[in-house]
């Protein structure tokens, strides 16, 4: 058996899987039966060709241990065409990599590999080299811990490294992985032994699934189908989308999620129609607790909601790892959105953010009707909700608890705005927003980036229904009382591409009101870039257009341990450039208007942007101080017309700006100047100018050029240099409504578990 593991990968693969094998056949009945196979020359195929499963069709374990369910081996069992076209004779133990079955990943690397993630046959952890090969390594198999997780509904997962004679065993949860010692299997294969024994014996949650959410009973996906005809015409189109067809079924299966009724919001917290709709599953006695004894089988179902294809799910292990569904709702019998994430404990839920939003009739958000953390319970002595463990054995790491928010509104994404008009339609809905959120709720966002403004498609205003712009994404705001006391994690947070120059260039800057007044302008000049027609269009500027993009929005230095950026949109910003010219006469008055504005503002910073040139000595300047200032509440419209904005009445006396404010007027202190400028706007007519994607081109040149990262698939910065599947390094994109950090970017974002001061 040892002179097995001397040699190279490929030949370790047969003797391994006999061993394994010969421990999963003792552990269970054949229907609980595990399989070990051979995957490392076979990619899953199931994602087709769409830009947010690109990684996933290159990334292949070694080994894989399945189930042997009939839906999962009909996802992983090659067929008798693969076999004919493989080379190699020998394909007992060959298998599909499949993730959405995968339990256990098994990489093995010989002795010699330069690209092991650990050390393994001497004492030590890390590898003490100055090669960037270990970081490779531990990329790879940080890739296979995403996608398991990704395709499934996880509180964890492990996996089994080899290499040579030795093994170590990882635990992964959103917190982190814990990496056991090393053991030499070969001489003793005690551990091994014991290990699989023990994983083919667990139960599901034992091996790490969520249970709260279970494999869809077919009569509730019956009934979901025979609602179908009876949705929106929208609401149709994003079920086609979200359910697939029976064929695609064992590679995107249908689930049903299971949430308690004191999760159900009521009308006493939050009083609209969509809410009284939902509560009314709780029948009359919800203000008792919910139905009585007798109803309880039957109304059980009304708290649950099936979820099929992921419009959306984090490029990253650990962290939020937020995942967005189209789900159905069994009671409502419509489609609604369902948001997972993992939230740090030390902050509001994002159901708490909304339901002070609601209270103070912030204008633009989403309709919360459901939401708590999951696998708890508030009820005094009930089981503590889903929580990562690996910050019990890893100092200063943060504890994650998995919650779960449904909203009842199903929204497009911004970037499927019409046309120019649309999109400044849209974001001025946004600013409204935010303005109101800051001003009557003292909520401040802090992720203004594409993939947070929404487009309700559905809305009613007036008694007449039409798209509006949505606001979303709250669970990286603060509230202004919180903003002072710091920091619930050291890094920053929000979207690398649509941060501020200052918070780029300033990492100890505490994030205030202009740096998300400043997003809105960096996300308006990145979608011009994109989809409309400008000076650095078309096929002999696509060199231009992607050095452009990359200096202006992606390029970094780490710096002190920071990553710290942000030149490019100081040079602008400080001198009121553009920095390129859209053909659309109204997106080149609107670009120039923003730009004035903010050269307007940092005007009044002057000695604090000399400092972080390196030019001056001063200190960080403290832009917002007192009561929060912006457009009052009467200056906002309330109602949008074909020819425009309803005139909006005389603003109210604004209040003096504090003395501890830098000499001048910040511009960027509240919304006054930036609403004026999208309103004007709006007296141009529709355009449809928008266009074709220009930056999904810029991926053959950024790859010609070496660069590992599409501009549409952006990375957090913290593992961009551990990042390496077998073949590929690209990343998936929203490809619907979604939350958490956005992944509309062009290369690199930050770590999207960041809080920031």
């Amino acid at each position: 058996m040892g002179n097995s593991y001397d040699g190279k990968e490929d030949e370790m693969y047969r003797n391994f899987c006999e061993v394994v094998t010969s421990i999963l056949d003792s552990c269970g009945k054949d229907e609980d039966r595990l399989v070990v196979k051979a995957t490392a020359q076979w990619p899953d195929t199931s994602a087709g060709d769409s830009s947010m499963d690109k990684d996933t069709n290159r990334q292949r374990p070694d080994l894989m241990i399945y189930p042997t369910t009939e839906a999962a081996q009909k996802a992983y069992t090659l067929s008798a065409k693969d076999i004919n076209n493989s080379r190699g004779k020998d394909r007992a133990h060959d298998a599909r990599t499949s993730w959405a079955w995968s339990l256990l990943p098994i990489e093995l690397k010989s002795d010699e590999h330069r690209e092991r993630p650990f050390q393994f046959s001497v004492k030590g952890f890390h590898r003490s080299t100055k090669s960037s090969d270990p970081a490779v390594g531990l990329g790879q198999i940080s890739e296979y811990a995403w996608n398991v997780m990704r395709w499934q509904h996880r509180q964890f997962c492990f996996m089994l490294v080899v290499c040579g004679r030795f093994a170590r065993i990882i635990r992964w949860d959103r917190a982190g992985g814990l990496v056991s010692s090393s053991f030499n299997f070969v001489d003793d294969p005690t551990i091994l032994q014991n290990f699989l024994y023990r994983f083919g014996h667990m139960s599901r949650e034992e091996r790490g699934y969520d249970p709260t959410v279970t494999l869809a009973r077919q009569e509730y996906i019956d009934e979901m189908y025979s609602c179908q005809k009876e949705l929106s015409t929208y609401q149709q189109q994003r079920f086609a989308k979200a359910f697939p067809k029976e064929t695609e079924r064992g590679q995107w299966p249908i689930y049903e999620v299971c949430m308690r009724k004191e999760d159900v919001v009521t009308p006493s917290t939050i009083n609209c129609d969509e809410v009284k709709k939902s509560a009314s599953r709780l029948g009359d006695d919800s203000a008792s607790g919910g139905p009585s004894e007798g109803q309880e089988d039957e109304r059980a179902k009304y708290l649950r909601f099936l979820i099929g294809k992921a419009t959306f799910i984090s490029s990253s292990p650990t962290g939020r790892a937020t995942k967005g569904f189209v789900a159905f709702d069994m009671h409502l019998r419509r489609l609604v959105f369902l948001k997972d994430v993992w939230r740090v404990t030390n902050v509001p839920t994002e159901l708490e953010v909304y339901e002070r939003l609601w209270k103070h009739e912030v204008s633009n958000i989403l309709t919360p009707i459901c939401g708590g953390d999951v696998g708890g319970s508030r009820s005094p002595g009930s089981p503590s909700p889903q929580t990562t463990r690996t910050q019990e054995f890893v100092k200063k790491q943060s504890a994650r608890v998995h919650f779960r928010l449904i909203v009842y509104q199903v929204c497009k994404p911004l970037t499927e705005y019409s046309d120019s008009r649309e999109l400044v339609c849209i974001l001025l809905d946004a600013i409204l927003c935010h303005h109101d959120a800051w001003v009557d709720a003292q909520i401040l966002h802090r992720d203004v980036s594409v993939g947070n403004i929404l487009i309700d498609v559905e809305a009613m205003v007036g008694g007449n229904e039409m798209a509006i712009g949505i606001l979303s994404d709250w669970d990286m705001c603060k509230y202004k009382e919180d903003l002072d006391k710091g920091a619930a994690q050291k890094q920053r947070s929000g979207t690398w591409q649509f941060m501020s120059a200052l918070l780029l260039k300033d990492p100890h800057k505490r994030h205030e009101v202009s740096d998300d007044i400043e997003s809105f302008v960096h996300l308006t000049n990145w979608l011009i870039l994109r989809f409309h027609p400008h000076n650095l269009s078309g096929k002999s500027h696509r060199q231009l257009l992607l050095d452009y993009v990359t200096l202006t929005y992606d390029k970094h230095i780490s710096k002190d341990g920071a990553d710290v950026g942000g030149d490019q949109k100081l040079i602008h910003m400080r001198n009121g450039e553009v920095g390129f010219y859209p053909k659309a006469q109204v997106l080149e008055d609107l670009t120039r208007s923003l730009a004035e504005m903010c050269k307007d503002h940092y005007a009044t910073l002057t000695s604090y942007t000399q400092r972080l040139e390196g030019r001056e000595d001063s200190k960080t300047p403290t832009l917002i101080v007192g009561k929060p200032q912006g457009p009052p509440r009467r200056l906002r419209p309330t109602l949008r017309s074909t020819d425009g904005l309803i005139e909006p009445e005389e603003p109210r006396q604004q209040p003096q700006a504090p003395r501890q404010q830098p000499q001048g007027s910040p511009t960027l202190a509240n919304h006054e100047a930036i609403f004026k400028i999208f309103t004007r706007t709006l007296e141009y007519g529709s355009s449809g100018d928008k266009g074709t994607d220009q930056f999904e081109m810029l991926w053959a040149v950024s790859t010609s050029a070496g660069q590992k990262r599409s501009l549409e698939t952006p990375e957090p910065l913290t593992s961009q240099q551990a990042k390496k599947a077998k073949g590929a390094d690209t990343r998936e994109e929203s490809s619907g409504v979604r939350g958490g950090t956005p992944h509309t970017g062009s290369l690199p974002v930050v770590d999207e578990g960041a809080e920031v001061e």
